[in-house]
């Protein structure tokens, strides 16, 4: 069994501001994992996430165990960086400060746990980034720690649960918010007067008009 170190927590940075880290920070992870996004899209559409389908649950349990019984630290340290931080600037970003793409996770994966296919290895990442596709070492190892708070440090399925429905209803909350609360209030309050006034158009008859009111 492989126990969490103290390394986890965030390393000082040496030749580089916070603020210039972040910035490298934040241009590195799309580059370094453009093809990593295509291949998770491919692979679990948020939808099948958000479902709760397209993946095998046992499969998916069984990989998050045997990564969280290392620790955050030995998941980083088996991963291998891109040429995007070959750069001095880059390089300035110390490893456990660097995010982790699906790619990277499932690279991870394939040497902890032979065989695991690329919709799981999707499915966790998802799930520790609350759908986001990246990964951050802090927030990865507070998920671990909650996974493995039992006794004796060992996985609690329940524990790995809540942390799976939670990001399932955080893309479930972001697809309602962009496809339908979005879209209703740019038409209540910015296109429904122009289109009542000049067109005669209503798409929401016998609601009253706020901009009639006196």
């Amino acid at each position: 069994a492989f126990a969490p170190t103290g390394a986890h927590a965030r390393a000082p940075l040496h030749g580089a501001s916070e603020r210039e880290a972040g910035l490298a920070r934040r241009r590195a992870a799309p580059e370094g994992g453009a093809s990593a996004g295509k291949d998770v899209k491919d692979a679990l559409p948020n939808s099948d996430f958000m479902m709760g389908s397209g993946y095998d649950q046992a499969e998916l349990e069984e990989a998050a165990a045997v990564l969280s019984q290392g620790g955050s630290d030995r998941l980083w340290d088996l991963v291998q960086f891109g040429k995007e931080y070959d750069t001095e600037a880059y390089k300035a970003i110390p490893k456990y400060s660097r995010w982790l793409t699906i790619k990277q996770v499932e690279e991870a994966l394939g040497q902890l746990r032979p065989g695991t296919s690329p919709v799981t290895a999707s499915a966790l990442v998802m799930t520790i980034s609350g759908g986001s596709g990246f990964l951050q070492k802090e927030k990865v190892q507070d998920a671990f720690d909650s996974w493995c708070s039992g006794e004796g440090g060992s996985f609690s399925s329940g524990a790995f649960g809540v942390t799976m429905m939670q990001s399932r209803f955080g893309v479930a909350f972001s697809f309602w918010f962009l496809n339908v609360f979005a879209p209703f209030c740019t038409y209540f309050f910015f296109l429904r007067a122009p289109l009542k006034i000049g067109t005669g158009l209503d798409l929401l008859p016998g609601v009253p008009e706020f901009w009639n009111r006196g």
